[in-house]
């Protein structure tokens, strides 16, 4: 089990803080943050969608995870100070089960394989690489295309459960 750790969400209108560990005893092992145009872009084929990080995942092949829109992006920092957690949106969130993982994938080894399943409009490693670096430009101030290049990507394969509704 992780450390417990406090997610921003906005639910009524009002921002919430709730803390990881109401999410895990509901069987969620945390959320998979997507910005909202991504969200919405989300597709399910065959039940299964490829979700793409920067570098590595941290998701864990048989839990279940929460996908779940940013509202307001955050800022990652090596200063816990700095540090700012994106705001979140459980409205339409959806439950899905990590079927497979794979970390640390230089973006020159992406074969057609990895673009089954992906989010609507990535259909090769070029594509990939942009939408990776726009992402996370946003979140992490000085990173350059070239620094994304070299860090390449982790993916998480998920399987649709169901559209989630909020009880926490």
């Amino acid at each position: 089990m992780s450390i417990p750790y406090n997610v921003r969400v906005l639910i009524d209108g009002e921002e919430k803080n709730i803390n990881s560990s109401a999410l895990h005893e509901i069987g969620i092992s945390g959320p998979i943050r997507v910005f909202e145009k991504e969200f919405n872009d989300i597709q399910f084929t065959d039940g299964l969608y490829r979700h793409f990080n920067l570098a590595e995942t941290g998701h864990v092949v048989g839990h279940v995870y929460l996908l779940v829109k940013i509202i307001h992006g955050g800022v990652s920092s090596d200063n816990p100070e700095l540090e700012v957690e994106p705001l979140l949106s459980f409205d339409g969130a959806i439950m899905a089960e990590c079927v497979e993982v794979e970390n640390n994938i230089p973006f020159d080894k992406l074969d057609t394989r990895y673009f089954i399943h992906p989010m609507k409009g990535i259909l090769n490693s070029e594509d990939l690489e942009e939408k990776i670096f726009e992402r996370y430009q946003k979140s992490r101030p000085g990173l350059t295309k070239e620094m994304v290049h070299r860090m390449g990507v982790g993916y998480t394969l998920l399987k649709f459960i169901k559209v989630f509704e909020i009880g926490v």
